[in-house]
């Protein structure tokens, strides 16, 4: 009788034994004996932060992308805009969120580089803050006017920042932004000085010009489309390599070597793990695939340029070389001096 008892003692304690040892060689694995559930799951949310205002090109963008990847993944995915100090109050939220895949943004170039290059914003991320996901437009920079206003052509515009120096508005979506840039250069190029607005989005610049508080706005072209559609603008330039507006020069034709867009694409902050990024990458290129999401987007008047995260990371770095005198040269013009250890 004492060995039955003992052996079915043996039979119940062995296995527990076994169990625990296995528990804790998977803790000191950094595994757990419970598997994960996948990502993304279900019953979350997945929040995409945009820097900038409701209405303009990046905000409805974002939300035609979000709109396919929600249903793609079979999620709610919410859009919350978070603008001001030209982009830096939500790329700011965007870097320090909890690293988990379910806080994405929207990372528009040179617009983010232009806040984190400048030692005199101080920002509290760079470029190594974010993990790329993938790029989805690039949105041309133009110079858009009333098309009823004194300005008919570039060279009009031009001369009546001559003769009148500091008193013709143009306006930005954002200091440091990439209109912002488009504006130094020009001013340089053309030895002339604007009255400088900045906004905290395009929606905001076409309201000021069509209102007829402002006389020109530096913005992208998909900014202007309905605008341009219905007449109530034009476009003085675009700053693309040809222009894709006839009748209306690139900057190029008209004498300045210089390329300028906003450059659209999905970043997450560092250290959000790569099942996450992977699947966010496979499900927007699935979403740059899809014959509503590129009608809608292209009917913007907006050029689909789609990377994936390793291209869109390698894309952002060569950006950043190129772009370093432009920013620069913004810095001098705001009156902001240039020290040779702040070059990055």
């Amino acid at each position: 009788m004492n060995r039955l008892i003992a052996r079915i003692k043996e039979k119940q304690v062995f296995p527990v034994l076994i169990a625990i040892l296995l528990a804790a060689t998977l803790a000191i694995a950094g595994l757990s004996p419970v598997a994960h559930a996948a990502y993304p799951e279900k019953g979350k949310t997945i929040q995409i932060i945009v820097p900038f205002s409701p209405g303009g090109s990046t905000d409805v963008q974002t939300r035609i992308i979000a709109e396919f990847m929600a249903k793609d993944l079979g999620v709610n995915i919410e859009v919350i805009d978070k603008p001001g100090a030209g982009s830096q109050l939500g790329l700011t939220q965007l870097a320090t969120s909890k690293p988990d895949g379910y806080t994405i943004g929207t990372t528009n170039n040179p617009t983010t580089m232009g806040v984190y290059m400048m030692p005199s914003r101080k920002a509290t991320f760079n470029r190594s803050s974010f993990e790329p996901i993938g790029l989805f437009v690039f949105d041309p920079e133009t110079i858009a006017v009333k098309s009823d206003g004194p300005y008919k052509t570039f060279k009009d515009f031009i001369d009546a920042a001559k003769a009148k120096p500091r008193t013709i508005k143009a306006t930005t979506n954002g200091m440091f932004s990439d209109d912002h840039m488009s504006i130094v250069v020009v001013q340089k190029a053309m030895g002339v000085k604007f009255a400088v607005v900045h906004f905290d989005g395009s929606a905001e610049e076409v309201v000021a010009l069509l209102g007829g508080k402002t006389d020109a706005a530096f913005m992208g072209m998909g900014a202007t489309l309905a605008q341009t559609k219905a007449g109530t603008m034009r476009h003085l330039a675009i700053m693309d390599e040809v222009s894709p507006v006839p009748g209306t020069p690139s900057l190029k034709e008209l004498g300045i070597d210089f390329v300028m867009g906003s450059s659209r694409g999905l970043s997450a902050p560092k250290g959000t793990p790569q099942e996450a990024i992977k699947a966010l990458e496979a499900s927007l290129g699935r979403a740059m695939k899809d014959p509503t999401v590129v009608q809608k987007i292209t009917g913007m008047g907006t050029p689909i340029k789609y990377l994936k995260a390793a291209d869109y990371a390698k894309f952002w770095e060569n950006m950043e070389k190129q772009l370093a005198p432009t920013i620069d040269m913004m810095q001098v013009d705001q009156g902001i001096e240039v020290k040779k250890e702040e070059k990055k």
